[in-house]
């Protein structure tokens, strides 16, 4: 009998999580998206060696775009670009330069490296909207930053590792019995 040994599998949604960042960054610059005068440029920052990014990356692309479209007064008002963690370490500026309104971080380590730059050039960033993944140390100081002049961000997205583990276990029983 060649049948597949495989009853269930436990795993994370990373285009859900991706879509749950783009829900919480449109609600967020909606209003400030009808008042624009020229697109507003969304900028999604993930490693290049990391297949879940780039799924954390679609879900977010293809539920913000849904939820712009959808609104007459913010369709066709917006522009989400990629970028790769090793480029933009190097094209901060570039960024600036591209009228960039919010950046999306796919990975913890990405979100470790902007906060340390965010916060020694907090004057070049404080009109940026930050959000993306995960809860670390230092994703938490700059959620509650308090400094007005620092850029916003509004929140990561984490994985629930215990959930994921009760039901991992869960579906091992059900396969037993």
């Amino acid at each position: 009998n060649k049948k597949n040994p495989i009853v269930s599998t436990v795993l994370t949604s990373y285009e859900g999580a991706g879509a749950l960042c783009a829900e919480k960054l449109f609600e967020e610059v909606k209003e400030e998206m009808k008042k624009a005068d020229k697109p507003f440029v969304i900028v999604a920052i993930e490693r290049t060696d990391n297949v879940t990014d780039e799924e954390k990356t679609n879900g977010f692309i293809e539920k913000f775009s849904e939820l712009a479209d959808a609104d007459p007064q913010t369709k066709d008002k917006y522009r989400v670009e990629t970028e790769s963690e090793d480029k933009i370490e190097d094209s901060f500026d570039e960024v600036l330069r591209q009228n960039v309104k919010a950046v999306f971080i796919t990975h913890p380590v990405i979100a470790d490296k902007m906060s340390d730059v965010v916060f020694a050039q907090s004057e070049k960033f404080k009109d940026i909207i930050f959000c993306g993944f995960d809860s670390g140390a230092k994703q938490l100081n700059w959620l509650n930053s308090e400094n007005e002049n620092t850029a916003k961000f509004i929140g990561g997205v984490a994985q629930n590792a215990y959930d994921l583990g009760y039901n991992a276990v869960e579906q091992c029983v059900f396969s037993i019995e």
